[in-house]
Parts: structure tokens; sequence; C-alpha cells
């Protein structure tokens, strides 16, 4: 999902971020929980997010403070998202990049954080993955949200490759990375301090002291190499649990109306919805509101079943 603008802070802080590390096939995954203060008998549904082809566990940072304040749903709620290998702090291993891999960095976070069951929400090419998932570990899946996607797993080109190797970015240090990315309001306190709060969301420091972006370009080149075109339709009948798929009216491209009538011929239960202004991000004029009231009345949705 794209750089999204921040609420107001809230008046006081009412939940906690807990890193944790799970191990898939001796990789490290970086998973990420905001987790509220409130009772654990008030709580509801907890949610698990996968990010699409870029992106990190802190993508779903906006949706974490909203579920631990009870703003995603009618209630509070934890929301944990974990970085795929090869993203955020996570391991970039020497190989093991297709869809399976990426199943299982999945399935090794939902067992590190320990939820009975869970709502899975994915962004882009995270849905795949989250449908793979829940075809294979039905009962432990309360509903999914699938956000902009076809039932289906892409062979990625080379064309694909270039684009995001054109958005890697290296500096000599954080402050040629400061002076390089923030967008300046001119209250150069209040700038430096947001970029020593954000900087870690896109930016970590190479083993060789260079400041660089977030992902590694070899996994990338490796996804590319592993990716296999993979219809996952058939995996749909084995889904249980309610479905919500969420579009912009923006975008009539990634999420075909045929993949959207496999979605309506696989699935017992699913619905759809459509955020007016909002593109592939989903996200709209930089805003996730929109994005997070669909998202927060179907999970409120699965606690009434609760």
């Amino acid at each position: 999902m794209t750089a999204r603008e921040r609420p107001l802070p809230l008046p006081a802080r009412e939940f906690v971020v807990r890193e944790l590390w799970a191990i898939n096939g001796g990789a490290r995954i970086e998973v990420i929980e905001w987790r509220p203060s409130a009772p654990k008998h008030s709580l509801g549904t907890p949610v698990i997010c996968v990010h699409g082809a870029l992106g990190s566990a802190w993508t779903w940072e906006l949706e974490g403070e909203a579920a631990a304040a009870g703003r995603l749903g009618n209630r509070p709620r934890t929301l944990a998202a974990l970085s795929r290998r090869g993203m955020g702090r996570s391991d970039a291993p020497v190989d093991g990049y297709g869809l399976d891999d990426f199943v299982g960095d999945l399935r090794v976070a939902v067992d590190a954080l320990g939820y009975p069951r869970v709502a899975l929400v994915a962004h882009s090419l995270g849905v795949p993955i989250v449908i793979a998932y829940a075809a294979r570990h039905p009962s432990g899946v309360a509903g999914l949200v699938l956000g902009d996607y076809g039932p289906r797993y892409p062979a990625l080109d080379d064309a694909w490759v270039k684009r995001i190797e054109d958005r890697y970015r290296s500096f000599p240090s954080w402050e040629a990375a400061y002076q390089g990315t923030m967008n300046k309001t001119g209250d150069e306190a209040h700038d430096r301090a947001r970029f020593d709060q954000i900087k870690d969301r896109f930016l970590r420091p190479s083993a060789t002291g260079e400041i660089v972006s977030i992902f590694s370009v070899d996994g990338i080149r490796k996804m590319r190499q592993d990716s296999r075109e993979t219809d996952l339709a058939d995996l749909l009948g084995r889904i249980t649990c309610p479905v919500q798929v969420i579009t912009g009216d923006r975008d009539d491209v990634v999420l075909t109306p045929e993949l959207r009538g496999r979605y309506e011929h696989g699935l017992a239960d699913v619905r759809f919805a459509t955020i007016a202004g909002a593109g592939h991000s989903l996200v709209v004029a930089g805003r996730s509101e929109p994005f997070q009231a669909v998202v927060g009345a179907f999970v409120a949705e699965l606690d009434s079943q609760s």
C-alpha cells in the first residue's frame, strides 16, 4: 500500500507495540503486533495483515493503531503484520521465493502469535498468499479481506523487476537519507523528529554501512525467478469463512470482472465493496479511513458470530 497520511495522535497511548521473530526454514521473519491495553475479554477478533509486492509489517501501522484504539470495528482488537522474506527486516535467504515459501512465512507468523482464530487481511500480491493459507488451514481463519487482487499468483516478468529496481535507494549516511527522502515542512526540528520516528519503516543500514531501501533487490530478483502463473480458483471451495473483497472505482485492471467472477463462483460467502476515489492502493487522497471503514464493518460482523 502507498504512503498515507496519519490521523491525529491519540490523546493517550492505548496500546503497546510488540516485535516478534518467527522462523521459516532458517529464515527469520519479522512480525509486529499492536496490542490494546483493554481487558482481553473485551477484545474483538484479532487480525493479521499481509502486505503486497513491496512493503513490510510497518505498512500496516495505521491499521494497527486504529485496531488497538477500537476504530477498526466497534471494539479494540489486536492487529499484527509480517514482513515477507526479503522485505522489512526479515531475512533475505539465497533461495525460496515462491508462493509456498511466502505461505510458510505467514504460517510461522500465525504460530508465533498464537491467536486461536484470526481474520486475515491482504493487499495486492498478499492476496494469493492468504487464499492459499486459508485453503490449507480453514479452521483457524474466521474471515478474509482480499484487497484488489484476484485468485491467482502471477509469473513476474523482467519489466516488473526493473520497475522495482528503479525504486531502490542508497545513501552514504542517515543525514543524506534525511535530505534525500524527507518532505520538508519548514520546521527543521519537527521534520527531523518525524524522520527519526519513521525512517526504519522504509530504510535500513546495510552491511557496508550505507542506508538503503527496506527491500532486498536480490530478493526481488529471486521472486521473479521463482514465480509461476498459478490459478488458485480451485482452492476457493475449501474456504468456508466469510470473505470481503475490496477494490477501488479507479482500478478496473488488477481485479478484472473475470477475476471477480471467479470469487463469485468459487466462494460460499463473499461480498464486494468498492471505495470511491481509490485506485489499486485502496487509499483516497492519501487517507486510509475509507479502507478501514470497510474492514472494520467486516470484522465487527465476525465478532458477532464468535
